[in-house]
């Protein structure tokens, strides 16, 4: 298991201070509730629409764009989580994942030196 010294350091970044960690926590801690409150009243919404006879009648598209939104709004809020611990240092990429990432970056500065478009 890599520690936060092992992550810093893969990100080629300093130690973040203290202030800096709390400022993320509380940032990540924001997002989550907001997030995870948007979700759990979506998802129980659903839930109470699907009791209907109605429902299955006459609103299934809508459903089905509410049970989209609800995926939306998930990947939505992992995505600013993880930018969020990024920002400090920390991320969970596998090591394949951090090597796709260096081999898009060795591309994108091959191309902007050759004088092409990114």
């Amino acid at each position: 298991m890599k520690t936060h010294q092992d992550v810093v350091q893969l990100a080629g970044r300093k130690t973040p201070s203290g202030d800096e960690l709390r400022a993320a926590l509380d940032g990540i801690n924001a997002m989550a509730n907001e997030g995870i409150g948007e979700i759990a009243a979506m998802a129980r919404m659903a839930c109470l629409a699907f009791e209907s006879p109605d429902t299955y009648a006459h609103y299934l598209n809508e459903m089905a764009i509410v049970l989209d939104s609800i995926s939306n709004r998930a990947s939505q809020l992992m995505n600013d989580i993880g930018c969020e611990a990024e920002s400090v240092g920390c991320t969970s990429l596998t090591d394949a994942e951090r090597r796709r990432g260096m081999a898009w970056r060795v591309w994108r500065e091959s191309v902007r030196t050759e004088g092409g478009a990114v």
